[in-house]
């Protein structure tokens, strides 16, 4: 986080406290030397392609953007301080996946006018929201960035029942938005309090009262976006249209990015159980490093797992390493008051867990979550997964406990890794898998495992530990793939199941209607009906000049050369000589491609800054001077 002055990112270092200066003395214990490396370059023909038709922004065309964003707080281009500002989301594998120019609109017919500049000049354009995405899908290379942060109203009816809140929010504008006012309202909202409510929403929006009022999208009562066109369009569960009424079922979980801009939208608000307006909040904690407490956890964690819980109480998890000890946590959410809690969850009191339970107003627990901070200047990679009632058996809990040991001395002091779970269920369990996009409603544990390191020479190690971590927790996940949209993963194998479920060729088919040249796109973005990438593109500037055939029931294992545009024809496929065939590029393949073309690659001028604090100003003169280097 910043105080406006200096810049702060949460540690790497286990044995420091969460917030710490990159310049700390501890870092400069790392080799200075940048050891010759450079990852595997992958070379797709498919990849080329892409990137050559790419249409780059020219001095002409940043003369017509100023035509529609007349101010230079507006317009803002690269080597300038507030465009850096824009850019940056924390994530050192992708300093360098830089937009030639970010639009900052402040107006509704701005965001349509850019939307149609964008489409008529074959730029890819893409949405800046919290820029909280795991994967920097919020940045495009080369093209146009449209910032959201104006849009920023929060407003609540008179009858305290609906809020409306503006696509450009994060959730602390919609908390503040409380202030002063009924302290029973609730919102279904994320717990981190820099996350953006459009991305939160769009993809499905897990909160720690998803129990006791649904997702975040079965809140949803109204929306108003800009189309793939440039439309304005208010949609609401009550269309009569067919195709607006698959938009908005589209909208509410589909993912952030792929079908329309969010300008804004209407969802409930709800009353806390409490008459009081009060929640109990905080840890329960566990010492693992230590076989005692550790056995009472692994005890606490069997019944936790065998137990269904009233929907009042969502317990949140996560695996740590805290002062040089692993801890595991139950971190406690109770919509209710004190005494109502502990009579809830005695049955996990008696495992002797370090107490520090508080009754408190909901607002008074809204922090920033551990290990990832937007202000964070850290190498990271994620991998999510959805467990099932009774999916947190005794053998996945010490898989857990594993990997975190294991990853920990993978790092050996240059990085940390986590594991957490946010639960679901309650409510949420009781709404059909068709009726919006997001499929696990069987899910009741949302887990993530967090990676950060401190240098891009760590990373082959990095990728092969994550595959280790999927190859070890599918299998014990819904279907044995489910994942959550929101934690993206760029390299999980089959997405689109692994996101959606049976509800991905819908979401296809809607595609095809509301953007049928895939103007919004990104490495995991809906896929129009018929076309799968095979294999995955590194990066697309450019959606594609023209749309594939369909060809839905073929599967196909190489690539696919489409000689025309009819759909009456069969595919040819390129069947390689086995002699002279490539060797086979991997998902991870691409990805390391994808940090090798936009990662950090010194980070040592961070670390070497002269000052014990270096202000966010001379953090992102860095990350800026490597994207000018870059382009030369």
């Amino acid at each position: 986080m910043s105080d406006g002055t200096h810049m702060y990112f949460n540690t790497l270092r286990t044995d420091l406290p969460d917030i710490v200066l990159p310049t700390d003395p501890e870092y400069k214990e790392i080799a200075k030397a940048h050891l010759a490396f450079k990852a595997q370059q992958v070379k797709l023909e498919q990849s080329a392609n892409e990137a050559k038709s790419a249409a780059p922004i020219t001095d002409a065309d940043t003369l017509e953007l100023r035509s529609i964003f007349e101010s230079d707080d507006q317009l803002l281009l690269p080597e300038t301080d507030p465009y850096e500002v824009a850019v940056f989301v924390g994530n050192l594998n992708y300093v360098r996946k830089a937009p030639s120019a970010v639009c900052v609109p402040s107006t509704i017919q701005q965001v349509q006018l850019a939307v149609k500049w964008a489409l008529s000049k074959n730029v890819h354009l893409t949405v800046k929201n919290g820029g909280h995405s795991y994967a920097g899908y919020c940045l495009n290379k080369g093209g146009l960035m449209l910032d959201m942060c104006r849009f920023k109203k929060v407003s609540i009816n008179d009858a305290g029942t609906e809020v409306t809140i503006q696509g450009g929010c994060i959730w602390n504008d919609v908390y503040d938005s409380l202030k002063g006012r009924n302290l029973s309202n609730i919102i279904v909202g994320g717990q981190c309090p820099t996350v953006g409510v459009s991305g939160f929403t769009l993809g499905g929006g897990l909160s720690p009262f998803t129990r006791s009022y649904g997702l975040g999208i079965d809140n949803v009562l109204e929306m108003t976006v800009v189309t793939a066109d440039g439309e304005l369009l208010t949609l609401t569960r009550n269309e009569t249209d067919t195709e607006r009424r698959d938009l908005f079922w589209a909208l509410c979980g589909g993912g952030g990015g792929n079908f329309a801009i969010l300008l804004e939208f209407k969802s409930k608000v709800h009353s806390l159980r409490d008459p009081y307006a009060k929640v109990v909040c905080g840890p329960l904690s566990w010492d693992l490093s230590a076989p005692e407490t550790r056995s009472q956890f692994e005890a606490a964690m069997k019944v936790f797992n065998d137990t269904v819980w009233p929907n009042e109480l969502t317990v949140d998890a996560i695996w740590r390493y805290v002062g040089g000890k692993l801890m595991g946590e139950m971190t406690t959410i109770y919509n209710g008051n004190m005494k109502q809690c502990l009579e809830v969850i005695a049955p996990l009191l008696q495992f002797n867990p370090v107490n520090k339970l508080a009754e408190m107003g909901w607002h008074d627990w809204v922090v920033i979550e551990q290990g990832f901070d937007v202000k964070s200047p850290v190498y990271h990679t994620h991998a999510s997964f959805i467990f099932g009632q009774g999916g947190i058996t005794p053998e996945v809990t010490k898989a857990i406990i594993t990997l975190v040991e294991d990853s920990t001395k993978l790092l050996n002091g240059r990085g940390k890794s986590h594991v957490l779970w946010d639960m679901a269920g309650g409510v949420d369990k009781d709404v059909s898998r068709d009726a919006t996009p997001y499929y696990w409603r069987d899910g009741v544990y949302i887990a993530n495992f967090k990676l950060q390191w401190m240098h891009p020479t760590m990373r082959p190690d990095m990728l092969k530990f994550m595959k280790r971590v999927r190859d070890t927790l599918n299998p014990y996940s819904l279907r044995g793939n489910a994942s959550y949209v929101n934690y993206i993963d760029g390299a999980r194998e089959d997405w689109q199941y692994a996101y959606y479920g049976e509800n991905y060729s819908r979401l296809q088919q809607i595609k095809e209607r509301w953007d049928p040249t895939n103007f919004f796109h990104f490495e995991q973005s809906i896929e129009l009906p018929g076309f799968r990438k095979i294999p995955a593109p590194i990066y697309s500037n450019a959606p594609p000049k023209s749309l594939p055939p369909v060809f839905d029931t073929i599967t196909h294992t190489s690539p696919v050369v489409f000689e025309s545009d009819t759909t009456d024809i069969e595919p040819v496929v390129e069947v390689p000589d086995k002699e002279s065939a490539a060797p086979e590029v991997t998902l991870l393949d691409q990805i390391a491609a994808i940090w090798d073309a936009f990662e950090l690659p010194d980070p040592e001028k961070l670390w070497n800054l002269e000052d014990s604090e270096p202000s966010l100003e001379k953090v992102l003169m860095v990350l800026g001077g490597e994207r000018v280097q870059a382009t030369l």
